[in-house]
């Protein structure tokens, strides 16, 4: 059975909504962005629920996230940074979905982001951004089926590529 949908993957502040909402409208799959949803969901941000519940609070609401909607057929699901250091969500979403890994340099991370207040772990230290993506390395690229390198091309560019890839590999199958 072909893979049905498209997930993004890759380090907070790499794109993943951005390019989801684009390749929403090329598709026409539905964007589901799971710390949107979270948040709509619990009516608080990503950082309100680190700050009161803990990060293991938020883990477990993404994880049960994931596990439903990963099961939908033909959308485009842009997950949290984080989402890929368990196990059980990167099974999820590679069951039904094509991986693609939004490389960015920890530089664009603090360049994007800035001090965004929204997000719970980003600092605005370059350095402290590049340990914490090192740290997470292997997990994106072990859970991604496909790398795409974001740095010098617009979101529009990315989610091109992407469309293209998916549709190629949906033919293959």
């Amino acid at each position: 059975m072909p893979k049905a949908n498209i997930v993004l993957i890759g380090f907070m502040a790499s794109g993943k909504t951005t390019v989801g909402e684009i390749l929403s409208g090329l598709t026409g799959m539905p964007l589901v962005d799971t710390d949107g949803a979270i948040e709509k969901g619990q009516g608080r941000t990503t950082r309100e629920i680190f700050g009161t519940d803990g990060e293991p609070r938020f883990r477990e609401l993404e994880r049960e996230l994931i596990s439903v909607e990963a099961e939908r057929n033909g959308v485009v699901l842009a997950v949290g940074g984080g989402a890929v250091l368990d196990g059980t969500n990167v099974a999820n979403l590679r069951a039904g979905g094509l991986v693609y890994l939004l490389l960015v340099t920890a530089s664009q991370v603090a360049s994007r982001a800035g001090a965004d207040p929204s997000r719970p772990l980003l600092s605005v230290n370059v350095d402290e951004i590049a340990s914490l993506m090192s740290s997470r390395e292997s997990a994106y690229l072990d859970a991604a089926d496909v790398v795409v390198e974001t740095a010098g091309r617009s979101p529009g560019e990315v989610a091109g590529e992407i469309a293209d890839d998916f549709e190629s590999r949906r033919h293959e199958s």
